[in-house]
């Protein structure tokens, strides 16, 4: 992950403000209510549908050795949407200005070339864990999604996308590199949008 983590080096003052976002700090000290947490989860409904479609076309373009890891990760999306409508959530429920931005986002990255979306997606993932694994929110329902990303599957899933997003990194041309740097701004501005779009929610439940 050398390439990787120089990547997140790089990046490291729009990395940091996250896990130094306000939100973090109610997270860990369980100050987000049930009612703005679950509004909060209503709104990844749809990113994580737009996350399925974007994983679909990853499989289709990647290399062959590539495609198994990324065909578990279109089964763990339908689990995900799965998961989120047992906690109840709206799959219908209007979709917030900053969620329509972050769609655009992603329906954007899917179509950079593979070595460009593959790193997208390390990014994607691993910006929101770095976030959310820092609190370890055991309040409900937020804390129903620790439990998920905290078990076997979520890290086995998450250490060969790495792998995968690595040897992508490595190989790719300078003008993909070049790509990845901009993409991976983008992606850390709209992540910042999202935990921001969470503190809204945890203040007006007050």
């Amino acid at each position: 992950m050398r390439n990787l983590l120089a990547l997140r080096d790089r990046h490291w003052p729009a990395w940091a403000r996250l896990l130094e976002h306000p939100f973090v700090q109610r997270l860990q000290d369980g100050e987000v209510p049930y009612t703005a947490g679950l509004r909060w989860l209503e709104q990844l409904y749809p990113l994580t549908q737009e996350l399925l479609r974007l994983k679909a076309k990853l499989l289709l373009n990647a290399p062959r050795p590539h495609q198994l890891v990324l065909a578990y990760g279109l089964v763990a999306a339908v689990e995900e949407l799965d998961w989120l409508e047992v906690l109840g959530v709206n799959p219908d429920a209007p979709r917030h200005p900053t969620i329509q931005a972050h769609l655009q986002l992603l329906k954007s990255l899917a179509e950079h070339p593979y070595p460009v979306a593959i790193v997208g997606l390390w990014v994607l993932h691993r910006a929101f864990l770095d976030v959310w694994m820092s609190a370890c929110p055991a309040c409900e329902p937020l804390g129903r999604l620790t439990e998920y990303l905290s078990s076997s599957e979520s890290r086995a899933y998450m250490h060969d996308v790495s792998d995968l997003a690595e040897e992508a990194l490595i190989h790719a041309t300078p003008e993909e590199r070049a790509r990845i740097e901009e993409v991976t701004e983008a992606i850390l501005r709209y992540e910042h949008a999202l935990w921001d779009l969470a503190l809204s929610y945890a203040h007006n439940a007050r």
